[in-house]
């Protein structure tokens, strides 16, 4: 299946509705089970990095960051943010990808795979082994389940 290229999807938002959607965000977060109702469900992954940087033993091993980062940055596209948040180890510089992506069961920000290629942060536990057990390949995602994943980031403002 052929997406739409983002800039065809565009929405403007106001910034009142971007901070809702970041509360959201943050919110669901929060949450021990950040599942959204869909069928199959769609898991949002924590996008927030640690306070200070593992140790050497806990970052991703070079054979695999790639292969991470690859599958983080390349899966299907949610939404297109435009802008770069702040990356908390370089002194807040504004640099990291806010992009929203999915491969049809998590959903995630693109700021995960800027964190593993830049420092070898791996994600959450669950996604890298979830992205391990899917051979590090995607498939294609369906319109329903990109808009899905779309609710999930922006309920029911847009």
């Amino acid at each position: 299946m052929t997406h739409p290229h983002p800039d065809d999807r565009l929405v403007e938002i106001s910034a009142g509705l971007a901070e809702r959607v970041v509360a959201r965000w943050e919110a669901a977060l929060s949450k021990p089970e950040r599942h959204f109702t869909a069928d199959p469900p769609l898991r949002l992954a924590e996008a927030t990095p640690p306070a200070v940087l593992p140790a050497a033993s806990a970052v991703l091993s070079a054979a695999e960051r790639w292969r991470v980062v690859a599958f983080l940055r390349d899966a299907p596209l949610v939404l297109a943010a435009y802008g770069t948040g702040e990356d908390p180890y370089a002194g807040d510089l504004p640099v990291v990808p806010l992009h929203i992506h999915t491969d049809g069961a998590w959903v995630w920000s693109e700021s995960l795979a800027y964190f593993a290629e830049k420092y070898g942060l791996p994600p959450e536990p669950d996604l890298p082994a979830h992205i391990r057990a899917r051979g590090y390949r995607w498939s294609e995602v369906d319109d329903r389940t990109l808009r899905q994943a779309e609710s999930l980031v922006f309920g029911d403002e847009v």
